[in-house]
């Protein structure tokens, strides 16, 4: 009990730093305070991504944060050992922010990175907190939909999935023997997780409910294949880092059941906007097969026409983020199957 009191009070105080991070840093004020757009983690697999682990130095006036590189794990080499963040290559102003984006400060000691390097001791993140996986204590935070939905999983389990997961998302195409064997590296790995039933939110940071929610989106990245009788219950559990996963893990389906999965969302009046979005974002990264006109006219009509927003309040940086709306999908989905 102890120790579960002191990582939750951990984690609130570490969670109040960030927002401090932005809200209260010295010369910057809530009138110049800048929103940025939250990425997906999909939006960061890029090779010219270096993945390191690093160590919190002192603030450079030139270079931003400073960090130590403790290791080179993937991508292209980053030549410093002592370098800095100085910018972010994906994080476009809002429509309803002013002024300049907070300064990037590094909260925990250690972290695990995405970043490009720009030469002369100089790095750029994706956004204030993309490509920003903390590590501490033993355990490391990550977000794979958004940056809002950090997951907490023990360093352990981190290194021996997110590397190779990495690794083979970069170098390997679908279908592939290195694919395949990343396949079941991990589905070894993480799917004893996922016969568990749904955990519920615990005290503890790397608990049962984050390691599952951790697998899921493993199996929806790498296609895993999983059955209907173990992915369903994560669908229909109440919490969001269980049940939005899950939707994207429906790839690890046989095709036509995901792509049934999938449609039948966009069709339920019970799913939310950006639950429809993540469906939509499936049918087409997967190709799909379109529906009847009839029905695909019905779903037109159903569907919102208005840019869809994260579940994000005013006060986080992040809360102007949208994403393109569920009718504009739809058109994208036709004309895959136009060419």
């Amino acid at each position: 009990m102890c120790t579960a009191r002191i990582q939750r009070s951990y984690f609130s105080a570490t969670c109040a730093l960030f927002l401090l991070g932005f809200l209260l840093v010295p010369a910057l004020n809530a009138q110049s305070r800048r929103s940025y757009q939250a990425s997906f983690f999909s939006d960061l697999i890029r090779s010219d991504l270096s993945l390191i682990k690093v160590k919190k130095t002192k603030i450079d006036p030139t270079l931003g944060q400073g960090v130590l590189v403790l290791e080179h794990i993937a991508g292209p080499q980053i030549r410093s050992k002592k370098t800095g963040i100085v910018s972010y290559f994906l994080a476009p102003p809002c429509d309803a922010s002013r002024g300049d984006l907070a300064p990037f400060r590094l909260i925990n000691d250690t972290a695990y990175l995405l970043v490009k390097g720009l030469g002369k001791g100089r790095l750029a993140l994706p956004a204030p907190e993309n490509g920003l996986m903390y590590a501490s204590a033993g355990w490391v935070a990550w977000g794979f939909l958004h940056s809002a939905l950090p997951i907490y999983v023990s360093e352990r389990i981190f290194r021996a999935t997110f590397l190779p997961g990495w690794t083979c998302l970069l170098k390997h195409k679908p279908g592939s023997d290195g694919w395949k064997s990343t396949q079941e590296t991990l589905s070894k790995r993480l799917m004893p997780f996922l016969l568990e039933p749904p955990a519920p939110m615990g005290g503890e940071l790397d608990t049962l409910h984050y390691q599952q929610s951790y697998a899921l989106e493993w199996v929806a990245l790498l296609e895993i294949p999983i059955t209907k009788e173990t992915l369903y219950p994560f669908w229909e559990s109440q919490h969001d880092k269980h049940r939005l996963p899950a939707i994207r893990a429906a790839a690890g389906l046989p095709k036509a059941q995901a792509a049934e999965f999938w449609l039948n969302g966009l069709k339920d009046p019970n799913w939310k906007d950006y639950e429809r979005l993540l469906a939509l974002q499936s049918l087409i990264q997967h190709k799909a097969e379109l529906p009847s006109p009839e029905s695909l006219q019905r779903l037109r009509n159903t569907l919102s026409s208005q840019n869809t927003r994260l579940p994000l309040t005013l006060d986080d940086p992040r809360f102007c983020s949208s994403y393109p709306s569920l009718q504009s999908l739809v058109e994208k989905w036709v004309q895959l199957h136009q060419h």
